[in-house]
């Protein structure tokens, strides 16, 4: 998570499919991006957990990603993840639909980023859905001379899911195939972060995050009730501490070879381009050469996160 927010979105579990073990292949012709990848659809219980490799190619996404102009991204997916919650499958499959709109902007010493989501899960019992669940989400940031500023509003389907005895944690794989309803969150953060202190290569940037959340029933209304867990339904939450980084940043995740956007040609053959819309952007590339920092292919160090 390099975007400008600390907090990760709530609808990473709607929005994303976790890779395990991947096969992906991508074309590309002009302006247009095509993607069609197969994974084995076992999520893992445990940061130590291994893939179940006998189930390699029992799900598949694919995705169509459009650049219409220079710092513009369009893209649809879609994806059919067998048993995500069951590692030995005959669980409740998902299918899953995104699209998503990005924007990226730099100059010298500034630069912009926007991006806005929408995408749904239901699941499955072979053909017949049992439960639906959406997200929408909106998010921009906007850098001047080192200070990074953001906001986010986000609307997200949560399912509620059997509890352990500590009520912040759910059982790894689930007893059952169901849950226990749907809640809906609402969430609008805003944060800030000023310029970062440089030692080397090593650079530590503070920040402030707050944001604003509202717990409403889904459909179906499930048992959960803020006002038992938390004390009530609207609740507030302040983030502070430092960002530190040393190093060369990742390129982008979940995009490979011919499908990252915006790819810069070098010297021949394929390269990684500045990760776009993983993080701010102007963060900066390692194949950058010195002194193009007013180049938009590479990055503004001041509004590096």
């Amino acid at each position: 998570m390099a975007r400008p927010f600390e907090k990760y979105p709530v609808n990473h579990h709607l929005a994303q499919v976790l890779e395990r073990v991947v096969a992906v292949a991508a074309v590309r012709k002009g302006p247009i991006i095509g993607e069609l990848g197969t994974f084995n659809g076992d999520e893992p219980t445990s940061p130590r957990s291994s893939p179940e490799y006998g189930r390699f190619g029992d799900s598949w996404a694919g995705r169509l990603t459009i650049l219409p102009f220079a710092g513009v991204e369009l893209s649809g997916s879609v994806a059919r993840v067998t048993s995500p919650e069951l590692q030995a499958a005959h669980g409740l499959d998902q299918r899953k639909s995104s699209i998503v709109a990005r924007y990226n902007s730099e100059t010298a010493t500034s630069s912009r980023y926007g991006l806005i989501e929408y995408a749904h899960t239901g699941e499955f019992d072979k053909n017949e859905q049992v439960t639906s669940l959406s997200t929408a989400l909106v998010e921009a940031g906007y850098c001047a001379r080192g200070v990074v500023i953001g906001a986010r509003l986000e609307r997200t389907d949560r399912p509620e899911e059997a509890q352990l005895a500590d009520p912040f944690r759910t059982p790894r794989p689930s007893f059952d195939l169901g849950n226990l309803g749907i809640s809906r969150w609402t969430t609008v953060t805003a944060t800030v972060s000023v310029p970062a202190v440089r030692v080397a290569s090593a650079t530590a940037r503070p920040f402030i995050e707050v944001a604003r959340m509202a717990v409403a029933a889904g459909k179906p209304a499930g048992v959960f009730d803020p006002i038992l867990r938390y004390g009530a339904n609207r609740m507030w939450m302040v983030s502070a501490g430092v960002r530190l980084r040393a190093g060369a940043m990742h390129d982008r995740m979940g995009r490979y070879g011919a499908a990252v956007p915006f790819a810069m040609s070098m010297s021949g053959g394929t390269h990684a381009a500045p990760p776009e819309s993983e993080m701010m952007p102007g963060m900066p590339h390692p194949m950058a050469p010195a002194g193009t920092s007013a180049n938009p292919h590479y990055a503004n160090g001041r509004c590096s996160l």
